[in-house]
């Protein structure tokens, strides 16, 4: 009887097993591992055939045709300067399906951005804004055009690092710069039309010291039945001014008047308990009138004064408590 030859497939061990145990379990004696005597005569076996596509996925993956010789190429889409000693690679002739080596766009890469410089900007925007508020307004606009100036420096020189935000620092550097030079210009601005306000009311004082009834100016109203009354025995010309707390409501328009019994010049002003001027008259007149509208209930501070040169005793009206 005939024996086959088989080697373990765990440790390579060649044995001699008879022809019935081919296609059988056994057991290797060195290593003891368990596979199947194959069979010496058995026929390889073959791998199973590809599976066909539909037809519309058939040219996706198929190479191009070999070209008839017999048909003459095309003239070349490129200029022949350009592309006469380079052959373009297949692909470029498949008319199915996405370039497999076509290289993705860049992605946008956006500038790197300069806080500083916008910091800057924005704060001499606002510095700007700030000085046509008077007093408080240009205190703040000095510190926000200082801030700007700073910050606009410091990111002019940021934008000469990473390249970006060049254009808005020396924005925000022009603006501090305004905002800067407005504080001035508005001071003057404001305190040569206090001057000229001024002048205006010594004029009218002196004409109206020379001639009462040279002046045509507006009359104030006359004061209405039942209000309350408060009699001023003696304003001396020219002297200290008469000082009186009158309260008032919230939202309930509050109406003054003076009525002097000499042809004299009486002003009045009307002081809020921080100090503010609320309304005024400093027309060149005996008889005065104000009235505004309180934002709260308070005691308002009115101060009477004869900037003629006659003494007088006044009367005031009043709508509050």
């Amino acid at each position: 009887m005939s024996s086959n030859f088989a080697h373990c497939p765990a440790c390579q061990m060649g044995l001699q097993v008879p022809p019935h145990f081919v296609g059988k379990l056994v057991q290797c004696p060195k290593c003891q591992n368990s596979w199947t005597i194959p069979d010496p005569n058995a026929r390889p076996v073959s791998p199973p055939p590809p599976p066909v596509l539909p037809a519309a996925f058939q040219t996706w993956n198929t190479p191009p045709a070999a070209p008839d010789p017999r048909i003459p190429a095309p003239p070349s889409a490129y200029p022949p300067d350009r592309w006469q000693h380079a052959e373009l690679p297949p692909h470029h002739h498949q008319p199915y399906g996405p370039d497999p080596f076509a290289q993705p766009p860049p992605y946008y890469q956006p500038p790197a951005a300069n806080g500083l410089a916008v910091a800057g900007m924005t704060l001499g925007v606002i510095g700007f804004v700030l000085v046509f508020i008077p007093f408080c307004g240009w205190i703040l606009a000095l510190i926000f055009g200082l801030l700007g100036i700073t910050f606009s420096a410091i990111g002019l020189g940021t934008a000469a690092r990473i390249q970006s935000g060049k254009g808005v620092a020396l924005t925000g550097l022009l603006v501090s710069m305004l905002a800067l030079l407005g504080i001035p210009f508005q001071i003057y601005y404001l305190g040569q039309k206090f001057e000229n306000q001024r002048k205006a009311n010594d004029q009218n004082r002196r004409a109206f010291n020379q001639n009462p009834n040279a002046l045509d100016l507006p009359i104030p109203p006359r004061p209405p039945l039942g209000l309350k009354e408060i009699a001023i025995p003696n304003l001396a010309a020219r002297g200290a001014p008469h000082t009186l707390q009158i309260q008032f409501k919230q939202g309930v328009e509050a109406k003054i008047w003076i009525v002097a019994h000499s042809a004299t010049d009486v002003d009045i002003v009307a002081e809020d308990d921080k100090g503010m001027h609320v309304a005024t008259d400093f027309h060149p007149r005996h008889d005065c009138y104000i009235s505004w509208i309180p934002m709260r209930s308070q005691s308002y501070r009115i101060v009477v004064t004869n900037a003629g040169n006659l003494p007088t005793r006044c009367t005031l009206y009043h709508n509050g408590s």
